[in-house]
């Protein structure tokens, strides 16, 4: 039964390596722990397949039932890569060509809906910049939540009547 953790742990390893990432880019990217991404590669020891490796498998671009296939002694099954283009791969009706390619750059680190009045709402959307570190996200994460609470006052702003109209 090791013998399995220790191949899928090993798969594990090969895909991330494969793809230029570092168990650093795994923690960052997907907020899994450090100690949980180097006790999953190194095969253990698990009884079943839990939530964090589900994720690490979808960060990795494994089609589902792929855990399962590595522990039977088979190979992990890609999902197909999107198709290349030219622009960002997020395309959104409406929105400004830089606004799509700031949501195809960087990570979204949290996200809010504000409503603003009774028929609309604000989108934001924290990203962290391309390349950033884990320590970098941290204190960008720690400088948003230290300036949510004004963004919890747009829709009360919104909907006090204005001086202009």
């Amino acid at each position: 039964m090791d013998e399995q953790w220790t191949r899928l742990g090993r798969a594990f390893a090969e895909g991330r390596a494969a793809q230029g990432l570092t168990q650093e880019d795994v923690v960052a990217r997907y907020d899994i722990s450090l100690s949980v991404v180097q006790s999953i590669e190194r095969g253990g020891p698990f009884k079943r397949i839990n939530a964090s490796m589900r994720l690490y498998a979808v960060g990795l671009g494994w089609a589902p039932g792929s855990i399962e296939a590595v522990l039977q002694g088979g190979k992990p099954t890609y999902l197909a890569p999107p198709a290349a283009s030219t622009g960002p791969t997020l395309r959104l009706r409406g929105l400004p060509y830089r606004i799509t390619q700031a949501l195809a750059d960087g990570q979204a680190l949290d996200t809010r809906l504000i409503p603003i009045g009774p028929d609309g709402e604000a989108v934001v959307i924290l990203k962290g910049r391309e390349g950033a570190g884990a320590e970098g996200l941290g204190a960008t994460l720690r400088r948003w939540e230290a300036q949510e609470g004004h963004l919890d006052r747009l829709g009360e702003v919104a909907d006090e009547p204005s001086d202009n109209g």
